[in-house]
């Protein structure tokens, strides 16, 4: 049986932390989709390069595609790593948005 873990005990949930589920697993999923379209990218900028046949315009459109995949890839996994970092030294959970403290 396959389960959704969003809603698997979504009784015993407050709403709160149903909420920031929700948005974990966004973020998660949109971090995950950038680095597979930075990875594409690359790939067709290798192809180009390869197909360029040595004109000279080819060769350096597909040499900034190579090279705006690699830093937009970096982009995507420092940003995550930053927000790793926030949580585990100071306890700021950006990606979960824990609104416990808001219950009455």
């Amino acid at each position: 049986m396959i389960t959704n873990p969003l809603t698997q005990n979504i009784n015993a949930m407050q709403p709160t932390s149903y909420f920031s589920n929700v948005i974990r697993v966004f973020f998660t999923f949109l971090i995950i989709m950038a680095a597979v379209f930075f990875f594409f990218n690359f790939i067709w900028g290798g192809i180009e390069w390869i197909g360029s046949g040595g004109d000279k315009n080819k060769l350096e459109e597909a040499r900034g595609r190579v090279v705006n995949s690699i830093i937009g890839l970096l982009i995507v996994f420092s940003l995550y790593m930053i927000l790793n970092f926030l949580n585990t030294i100071f306890n700021i959970d950006l990606l979960g948005f824990n609104f416990s403290m808001l219950q009455l």
